[in-house]
């Protein structure tokens, strides 16, 4: 199998050494990207490259036509978000299966365009969103729509982290995460959360949000968001919480879920979730799994689904969703007052 990856930013190179990883030398993979073309990065150290077939310079003009005439079986793109619409219509122009990392978009208006696109070329699609495959997640999932607990009252979803420490190796200020006119801020960078919530519950009917806009890590880009999202599922009606923040040194990522007949904790940081009814301790489940078996799961998938030509559960029309929603939190929170704490 023939692989083209379009950046190799720290995403793109986890993509890369899981790929040689599992599939060894059944797997061909060349490169599309900028700078840095005898890096490759493994457990955060940098190592000359021996696994790369070949490079294509994306500042030479038709360096992606050069890269793709021998049409691969799969184009991963991981470059900045706001590059990924072109990457997207890129290969779709050339009927190329695409992985694109999240967010899919940067914003929500080319999607069905897109969905069109893939659609009539009967591409096989899916988004970057690894914490889909966590078995504690399905596990909740499953506890929703079983509704075991009955109807949901209310939930609070939390992402608390520290940008400065994402890649030690670079400047955080000069990373797309920093930067808003690459697709960064707090709302598309942590946008697994919103998936995650979308996953559970659908779509929200309406949002609410405000940004401080106190800068304690001195980015262009926003930091930290408050969300309220109100939704009704049949004759349902509930709210959703949801705080993202990109100035935290201590690692918070955790969700609560108020239900009719209990109260579901989960903890995501550490891998357990906790079922409390009246108080009292029901039911508790902690599983061990590396965080790079997400992403190895992810891309077994979508291997899998193109031997197959099947849809991928993560389609990009799936995936999109959650750039729906990003789009309107980022809009609410721009005719909202700042919140200066």
């Amino acid at each position: 199998m023939k692989i083209l990856i379009i950046g190799l930013g720290s995403v793109g190179q986890r993509h890369l050494q899981n790929l040689k990883s599992i599939y060894k030398k059944k797997i061909n993979i060349e490169i599309l990207r900028q700078r840095g073309f005898d890096k490759v990065i493994r457990e955060k150290k940098i190592l000359k490259n021996k696994i790369i077939k070949k490079y294509y310079n994306l500042k030479e003009n038709l360096s992606f036509f050069k890269a793709t005439k021998k049409k691969p079986n799969l184009v991963i793109i991981s470059n900045p978000s706001s590059m990924h619409e072109k990457s997207i219509i890129m290969s779709l122009k050339k009927k190329l299966n695409f992985f694109v990392e999240k967010p899919a978009l940067t914003s929500a208006k080319k999607i069905k365009p897109i969905v069109k696109m893939i659609n009539k070329h009967n591409v096989i699609s899916m988004v970057g969103f690894q914490s889909r495959f966590n078995p504690l997640l399905i596990k909740v999932k499953k506890i929703i729509e079983g509704k075991s607990l009955g109807k949901i009252i209310n939930a609070d979803f939390k992402w608390h982290t520290f940008l400065p420490d994402f890649h030690r190796y670079e400047n955080y200020k000069k990373s797309y995460a920093a930067r808003k006119k690459l697709g960064g801020g707090v709302v598309f960078s942590l946008i697994h959360e919103i998936d995650i919530i979308q996953w559970f519950f659908g779509m929200p009917k309406t949002t609410y949000a405000i940004k401080n806009f106190h800068k304690k890590i001195n980015i262009e880009s926003e930091e930290n968001v408050h969300c309220l999202m109100k939704f009704k599922n049949k004759n349902n009606y509930f709210d959703i919480f949801l705080n993202l923040s990109f100035t935290e040194k201590k690692n918070i990522r955790k969700f609560k879920i108020i239900f009719e007949h209990g109260t579901l904790y989960c903890n995501l940081e550490k891998n357990f979730f906790e079922i409390y009814k009246l108080n009292k301790l029901v039911k508790k489940i902690k599983i061990k799994i590396k965080r790079n078996d997400l992403f190895k799961n992810e891309i077994k998938h979508l291997i899998k689904a193109i031997k197959r030509n099947v849809k991928t559960e993560i389609s990009f029309e799936e995936g999109a969703k959650s750039v729906v929603i990003a789009e309107k939190i980022i809009d609410s929170f721009n005719k909202s007052k700042e919140l200066n704490i």
